[in-house]
């Protein structure tokens, strides 16, 4: 699955598995510095896991008309903000709020969002559940890096 098509006009392509990589490592040193590593790794591991699909690998391939209607359309953000929140929020005991951080900045990674409205709804939990085609994700995810993550 394709993350990236560079546009210096080389068309080099970089898979999700290549850009998750890049960016662990990134978020790593940078929350080397603060203490909060493992933390950060985590967010980096997890951002792009949505692009594991074939719906976004057509849209990251479509002529730049294409591209330019579906932009936005193809949802990537919170499918691994779904992923840890799944697995992990019912049974985290006193780390509750650290899962919910996490998952909170995963599915923001593009820009904040409202957790609830005006009437208190709860927007965050609707968001992480709505994610479209997710069990096609996780599975490239795994296959293609998550299960040979390993924290420092």
């Amino acid at each position: 699955m394709t993350a990236h098509i560079s546009d210096d006009g080389t068309g080099r392509e970089e898979s999700v598995a290549e850009h998750t990589e890049k960016t662990v490592h990134l978020c790593r040193m940078k929350g080397r510095r603060c203490g909060i590593s493992q933390i950060m790794s985590l967010c980096g591991m997890l951002h792009d896991m949505g692009k594991n699909k074939k719906a976004f690998d057509d849209y990251i391939h479509a002529d730049e008309k294409e591209r330019k209607k579906l932009r936005g359309k193809i949802g990537h953000a919170s499918t691994g903000a779904k992923y840890l929140y799944d697995r992990y929020h019912e049974n985290s005991g006193k780390v509750k709020v650290l899962v919910e951080l996490i998952t909170y900045a995963v599915a923001a990674h593009h820009g904040v969002f409202d957790c609830v409205n005006e009437e208190r709804n709860d927007l965050f939990s609707a968001k992480v559940s709505r994610v479209e085609d997710y069990d096609e994700a996780c599975n490239n995810a795994r296959a293609g890096y998550l299960d040979q993550y390993q924290p420092d």
